[in-house]
């Protein structure tokens, strides 16, 4: 299993993380970067990986900073499967449109600065409505709170509720092979107060106990994936 970070990894926004277990590349949201120009440019330059070859895209929720450069992917290349629960299905296709706007708009204004200095430029927007538009087409699977999905063989993810917004998730990736056991929690932002456990707590693959019955080593890893920090524990799988 590798992981790499192309977002949300020294910033609070861009989340956009990508798994690579055995052929299959799953990518955990795709946000834009906020907070001043550098950032807007950065969310123009290369994702650090390529598109067309990821398979899935699974979306803890519908905030910008998580799902607002999904019509980019797509506009680059990304022809596979987008997973997530159904509000949050709903929201993005609300954020989305109206992030395309903005920038149709700015794009517009840009040229109309040009203009006013005598320079004859286009200036293209970062996507389109269109963009936005096919983006939905790619929106497959609907997850539901606490019911497994399986990704590809010896892959599966399950979302939690985060608490956060109107469908927010944390998203649970488990691997299994070899006898080897992998579980990753992507918190995705999640809110619960200082005497409620997290849903992440009490999901079995992370709470200590066994993941789907599989024997040999577990890893768990939890990704909070605003202020990002990292917990790691391995275990040798203990047999009645």
């Amino acid at each position: 299993m590798k992981i790499s970070f192309h977002g949300a990894d020294r910033d609070v926004t861009g989340s956009c993380h990508l798994v690579e277990v055995g052929g299959t590349r799953v990518l955990v949201d795709c946000g834009m970067f906020q907070g001043g120009r550098r950032l807007d440019e950065d969310n123009s330059e290369p994702f650090g990986f390529d598109p067309r070859d990821v398979d899935i895209v699974l979306l803890t929720h519908a905030h910008l900073d998580h799902c607002g450069r999904l019509p980019l992917l797509v506009k680059r290349g990304f022809r596979g499967e987008i997973v997530t629960t159904a509000a949050s299905r709903e929201l993005a296709r609300v954020v989305l449109l109206d992030s395309a706007s903005l920038h149709e708009e700015e794009a517009k204004r840009e040229e109309r600065t040009a203009a006013r200095r005598g320079e004859d430029r286009s200036v293209e927007p970062l996507y389109t409505t269109l963009d936005a538009l096919n983006t939905f087409e790619q929106f497959g699977r609907t997850a539901n709170y606490g019911e497994q999905l399986t990704l590809a063989p010896n892959l599966y993810a399950t979302f939690l509720d985060a608490g956060h917004i109107l469908g927010s998730a944390t998203i649970i990736l488990e691997s299994t092979a070899n006898g080897t056991s992998h579980a990753i929690a992507f918190s995705g932002d999640s809110k619960h107060s200082p005497h409620q456990r997290s849903s992440v707590e009490a999901y079995p693959a992370i709470g200590g106990h066994s993941i789907g019955g599989s024997k040999g080593l577990v890893d768990q890893i939890l990704m909070h994936t605003g202020s990002f920090h990292v917990f790691l524990r391995s275990r040798p799988r203990i047999e009645a």
